[in-house]
């Protein structure tokens, strides 16, 4: 059973390791910091690659570098910006996510950041990148998907539901619903609801 109501909500939404783009000896993402500006071109000549992970010689990723980044060193007139080391360019420690989050999560993380591309790790290694085109696919093809207008909905009904804190174990989650003998029950966050389950899926963690 999941440690809590959050881990199953989780569980519900496509996760990242199914819609990002992962290198391949065919499709490569990264290039090295000491690559030259003028070698990494190619790389990103495809339409749908707008940036690359930047590795260190241990393969530990330490930056990326996006086609925003060249274009705007050649619209300020420097004609040498060619020869310059992709580590006079890269942003340094950039914010990267786990392969295993949902993309859901991962959206959320893009829009506040306002990031097109994410690196994406595995055991703290660089495996490849997710655009946020492909968060928002992950996102729309979830399993089980609320929206704007159900959580107005929920939050208007609230009282004539049980309603179970995001943060509750799913053993109390499954006694609340229970007990209630309601087909739903809503999920709250800081008093805010944000989220439904249904009396059948508490049943089902009730006899995992």
């Amino acid at each position: 059973m999941p440690a809590s109501v959050q881990d199953y909500l989780r569980s519900r939404y496509s996760r990242v390791s199914d819609f990002f783009s992962r290198e391949t000896s065919e499709l490569a993402l990264s290039c090295l910091v000491n690559d030259k500006i003028a070698d990494i071109l190619p790389l990103l000549a495809e339409p749908t690659q707008s940036s690359l992970g930047v590795l260190d010689e241990t393969g530990r990723l330490v930056g990326v570098i996006s086609e925003k980044d060249i274009v705007r060193l050649s619209t300020a007139g420097d004609v040498t910006f060619f020869e310059m080391s992709v580590s006079e360019v890269m942003t340094k420690n950039p914010t990267t996510i786990s392969s295993d989050l949902t993309c859901l999560e991962a959206l959320e993380l893009m829009l506040r950041g306002k990031f097109r591309t994410l690196p994406v790790l595995e055991s703290d290694r660089f495996v490849g990148l997710l655009s946020v085109l492909q968060a928002i696919n992950g996102r729309l093809i979830a399993r089980a998907e609320t929206n704007k207008e159900l959580i107005q909905a929920l939050t208007a009904m609230q009282e004539a539901f049980p309603t179970v804190d995001i943060n509750s174990s799913a053993q109390d989650m499954a006694k609340i619903m229970k007990n209630s003998n309601k087909s739903i029950a809503v999920i709250m966050k800081d008093d805010q609801v944000v989220d439904y389950i249904t009396n059948i899926e508490a049943l089902r963690l009730t006899f995992k």
